[in-house]
């Protein structure tokens, strides 16, 4: 293979990496956000008083910590989407069998929709080779930064909306029952 098809097929695994991430991004954001309304509206109406007046002044904090990571991780990912640089950048680490072997794990990842987030830890390697070089690799470690944090941003909000949703549910049970 030579050193132009490698780097533009590598390129555009990162690129479709980087779709498939925003668009689990944008659905985490989604469910966080209405878990984090449903818990504000359910807290809000289980509580009376100044407890109700407290709530609606800090309670839109916690309620939108998780849409927040999952908003970050999105723009991240969109940021990096579209570098032109990345098929040069992969030009200039071509000669490394590491690469060959995290762009192969990127391979593997995107023919099995359910390994998207693992692709997110297999380039962790191929970032902590770019990391030396992130002045001159720019592109490519702007989107390796971006796809390696959306684990750990998608976890958040997904961890994030669960408790709301819980917290809201025992909300709804105590207004119901006052």
């Amino acid at each position: 293979m030579q050193i132009w098809e490698f780097a533009k097929r590598a390129a555009d695994r990162i690129e479709e990496v980087l779709r498939r991430g925003r668009t689990v991004a944008t659905g985490a954001a989604i469910l966080a956000g209405l878990a984090g309304l449903f818990c504000l509206a359910a807290v809000a109406a289980a509580v009376s008083g100044s407890a109700r007046t407290v709530w609606i002044v800090i309670g839109p904090v916690p309620c939108a910590i998780p849409a927040g990571a999952a908003l970050m991780a999105r723009r991240a990912l969109t940021r990096a989407s579209g570098g032109s640089g990345m098929v040069a950048d992969f030009e200039r680490l071509v000669d490394d069998p590491a690469v060959h072997h995290a762009v192969a794990g990127i391979d593997e990842a995107l023919h099995d929709r359910s390994r998207l987030l693992a692709s997110g830890r297999r380039l962790w390697a191929l970032r902590n080779l770019v990391a030396d070089r992130k002045g001159e690799l720019t592109d490519l470690w702007v989107s390796l930064v971006a796809i390696t944090r959306l684990p750990l941003l998608t976890g958040v909000a997904l961890v994030g909306a669960i408790l709301l949703g819980a917290i809201g549910v025992v909300a709804l049970v105590v207004a119901i029952l006052n």
